[in-house]
């Protein structure tokens, strides 16, 4: 029996480590410097991993280490960015 939770414990910590995450914050505004609320950014490699700008345009993202790479940024009546992490 101890073998057996062992080896669950085990798996449990490998997924853990290999599924870590890394926040990304930033703030989103236009050319004069006003913060632009309901912005899109998305992890390109993993495009469903999204969230949306607050009031002050304010964000954070949580990235996984094997999606690290690329952030896109979009807001309607603007060009789509895509910003190298």
């Amino acid at each position: 029996m101890s073998k057996l939770m062992m080896l669950v414990l085990m798996l449990f910590t490998s997924a853990q480590i290999y599924a870590q995450t890394k926040p990304i914050k930033g703030t989103i505004v236009d050319a004069e410097g006003t913060p632009l609320v309901g912005a899109v950014i998305s992890v390109k490699a993993n495009p469903s991993n999204k969230v949306l700008s607050k009031a002050n345009g304010l964000y954070q993202i949580n990235v996984l280490d094997v999606e690290k790479g690329v952030l896109v940024f979009s807001f309607v009546g603007f060009t789509t960015q895509e910003i190298l992490i």
